[in-house]
C-alpha cells in the first residue's frame, strides 16, 4: 500500500518546527551560514532536553536529528549538515522572530530588537518572510515601533514597507508616519499610501504639499493623484500658485484626476514662465478634454519650447477637434519654422483630408 512507504516518524513536527526556529534564528544571530558541523545541532537539542520531555515528553536527541534528516530539510555530508535550501533557513529564522515579537511582554525591547535586526542586510529575505507570516495588527504595531523610534536614518527599505501595503490595506499606521520627523519615513509611508489608495489619507497627504521638502510635496501630490480625490483639487492649485509644490508635477496629478475645476487655472498654466508648467499643462488638458480650449492649445503651438509644441499636438490630437484643423492650416504660412513644422505634425496626427492640398502646396 502506498501509505506503508511513508516514512514514519517519531518525533511531533511542532517539536522540529520550534527547535529548527530557535537553532536558525541562534545562526543568523551569530553570523553562521545554512551549513554547519552535526556536533552543533545535537548539542542544541540537547541543552533542550528538559524543556522538550517537560513540553513534548520523552524524544532523544538522535531520533529527532533523524527525523529531521526524513522530512527532507537537512543533509548530511560526512558529518556537515545543511539545509537543502535557504529558504529553509530563513523561514525557520523568521518564525522564531514571529514567536519573539508575539509573546514579548516589553515592547521597547521588542522594538530594539526588530529594529536593529530591520536594518541589517542579511535580514531582508527573513523580514519579508516574516511579514509574511503575520497578523495584520501585528504589522501595524510594528510600523508604529518605526513612528515611536524616531531614529530611521537607516531605513530605507521602500519596497518591502510597500510589500507590506499590499497585504495590510490599513492606512491608519502610514497615515501616523506622515508625521514623523525623518522625512525619509514621511516617503516611504506616501508610497505604501499609493498602493493602499484610500481617500482617508487625503487630508494627511493635502498637508504635506505644505512640507518644506520638495521630494515630499511631489510625492504627496502623486499620491493624491493615484487616489483620485477631487477634494484635492483646490489645494493642488493653491500649491501652484504659491509655488510651494513641483509645478509640472502638481498639473500632471490634475490631469489624472481629471477635475473640471482645474480647467481655468491650466489654461492660465500654459503662460507660466516655466516651460515644463506650460507644456504639462497643456498635457492636462488633453487628458481632461474640456471643451473650448482648442484655440488655447492651437496658440500653445507657437510656443518656443519643444515640450509644449509636442503636448500641445498631443492634446488637439485627443480632442480630435475638427475646429482646430482650419486654424492649423492657416499656421502653415507662419514665418517662423518651428510653427509651421508644430502645425504638420498635428495636422498629421490628426488625418484631417482638408491638409492634404495645403500639404502638396
Amino acid at each position: 500500500r502506498p501509505e506503508d512507504k511513508l516514512p514514519k516518524y517519531k518525533v511531533p513536527d511542532d517539536l522540529i518546527i520550534s527547535l529548527l526556529s530557535k537553532f536558525c534564528y541562534n545562526s543568523v544571530v551569530d553570523n553562521c551560514g545554512i551549513a554547519f558541523e552535526g556536533k552543533k545541532l545535537r548539542d542544541f537539542i540537547a541543552n533542550k532536553r528538559e524543556w522538550i520531555r517537560n513540553t513534548y515528553g520523552e524524544y532523544s536527541t538522535q531520533d529527532i536529528i533523524v527525523d529531521i534528516k526524513e522530512h527532507g530539510i537537512i543533509e548530511d555530508h560526512y558529518g556537515m549538515l545543511s539545509f537543502w535550501h535557504q529558504t529553509f533557513f530563513e523561514y525557520f529564522t523568521a518564525n522564531h522572530l514571529k514567536w519573539i515579537i508575539e509573546e514579548s511582554k516589553d515592547e521597547g525591547t521588542t522594538s530594539r530588537r526588530f529594529l536593529e535586526h530591520f536594518r541589517y542586510k542579511k535580514w531582508d529575505d527573513i523580514i519579508a518572510i516574516f511579514f509574511g507570516l503575520i497578523s495584520d495588527r501585528l504589522k501595524e504595531g510594528i510600523l508604529k515601533m518605526f513612528y515611536v523610534a524616531n531614529d530611521c536614518k537607516e531605513f530605507d527599505k521602500i519596497s518591502l514597507l510597500i510589500d507590506i501595503s499590499k497585504i495590510s490595506r490599513n492606512p491608519k499606521p502610514y497615515i501616523e508616519l506622515l508625521k514623523h520627523k525623518d522625512p525619509n519615513v514621511r516617503s516611504y509611508a506616501i508610497h505604501a499610501l499609493m498602493e493602499i489608495k484610500s481617500s482617508d489619507a487625503v487630508k494627511p497627504l493635502i498637508e504635506l504639499l505644505k512640507d518644506e521638502y520638495s521630494y515630499i510635496r511631489s510625492f504627496a501630490a502623486r499620491a493624491l493623484g493615484e487616489i483620485k480625490s477631487p477634494e484635492a483639487v483646490q489645494q493642488l492649485i493653491e500649491s501652484l500658485k504659491d509655488k510651494v509644490s513641483d509645478s509640472s508635477s502638481a498639473t500632471d496629478i490634475l490631469a489624472k484626476i481629471k477635475s473640471p475645476e482645474a480647467v481655468q487655472h491650466l489654461i492660465k498654466s500654459l503662460k507660466d514662465m516655466d516651460p515644463s508648467v506650460r507644456s504639462s499643462a497643456a498635457f492636462a488638458l488633453g487628458e481632461i478634454k474640456p471643451p473650448a480650449v482648442v484655440q488655447h492649445l492651437i496658440e500653445s503651438l507657437k510656443d518656443n519650447d519643444p515640450s509644449v509644441q509636442s503636448s500641445a499636438t498631443t492634446a488637439l490630437v485627443k480632442l480630435k477637434a475638427s475646429e482646430s484643423v482650419q486654424p492649423l492650416i492657416n499656421l502653415l504660412k507662419d514665418e517662423k519654422l518651428y510653427i509651421r513644422r508644430a502645425a504638420i505634425y498635428t495636422l498629421a496626427d490628426l488625418k484631417a483630408p482638408e491638409a492634404v492640398k495645403p500639404f502638396i502646396e
